[in-house]
């Protein structure tokens, strides 16, 4: 719509998209069901060299919640893989 992007953009588009990930995981096949993110979903998965990046939280989502709530309903197989590119 032309306007310029802004921090609480991102934030309630952030916002919606873990609302619709969590509306979402609760209702879904298990075994058919696979969720492919850009973002690493766990702070433990951040690879070593962005550790302590100040750019850290543009590309790490803590979704730690979501996937607790997730495998509490055994609806959650972990599988990551985090590729960063040089």
């Amino acid at each position: 719509d032309g306007k310029t992007i802004s921090t609480e953009i991102v934030n309630r588009l952030h916002s919606e998209s873990r609302a619709f990930l969590d509306r979402t995981l609760q209702m879904c096949n298990p075994n058919k069901t696979v969720v492919v993110t850009h973002y690493v979903p766990v702070p433990q998965a951040t690879p070593e060299r962005y550790v302590n990046s100040p750019v850290r939280e543009a590309f790490i989502a803590d979704c730690c919640d979501l996937i607790a709530k997730a495998e509490k309903n055994g609806k959650f197989v972990p599988t990551l893989r985090s590729q960063p590119s040089d």
